[in-house]
């Protein structure tokens, strides 16, 4: 049987419903995710943390993406399911009320998603350690260098997330 996550149909959550990947496409539903960007402030800039995940991961392997991010369980809220993504991913424990909704998508790039999409602002001091399995490196980047990665995100091994995805993020991340 599939693991039970939080799916969405017509925009509302629907509870308790088990889904086979491999009928998810043809079920009608959206899976409903979470994202979470790591940001720290430098003397000149913003810089933006991807991880790079694993060879193992089955989807988007070796690429660089999200600083971290999961499937909303269910049961489970976008927030609760960003602080448990955070830790798991990149073992740093958040704080619910620490993290900012930046918006929240629909994507419809690999599987239908609704994503609802997190900021939190990390100082120097901000050690990622990996212990899922999940995540090869991290990589900070001026916001300036992001924004070129996502014109051309193929050429930088840089995951796609279709929808204006990162025209939206970047306008975000910079007003924090």
């Amino acid at each position: 049987m599939a693991k039970e996550q939080a799916f969405f149909k017509n925009g509302l959550m629907a509870e308790g419903i088990a889904i086979d990947r491999d009928e998810f496409d043809e079920s009608g539903y959206y899976q409903g995710t979470v994202h979470v960007w790591l940001h720290r402030k430098s003397e000149s800039t913003t810089e933006v943390l991807l991880q790079k995940r694993a060879a193992t991961k089955p989807v988007r392997p070796g690429e660089f993406d999200i600083s971290a991010a999961g499937h909303i369980d269910e049961g489970e809220s976008p927030i609760e399911t960003a602080v448990r993504e955070t830790c798991e991913e990149l073992g740093l424990v958040v704080a619910p009320d620490e993290l900012e909704l930046a918006f929240v998508i629909r994507k419809t790039d690999l599987k239908k998603r609704i994503a609802t999409v997190y900021l939190y602002e990390v100082d120097d001091s901000f050690t990622a350690t990996f212990t899922d399995g999940e995540v090869e490196s991290i990589l900070w980047t001026p916001i300036d260098e992001f924004k070129a990665m996502t014109v051309d995100p193929a050429r930088h091994l840089l995951a796609e997330h279709g929808n204006g995805y990162y025209a939206v993020l970047i306008e975000r991340l910079e007003r924090v």
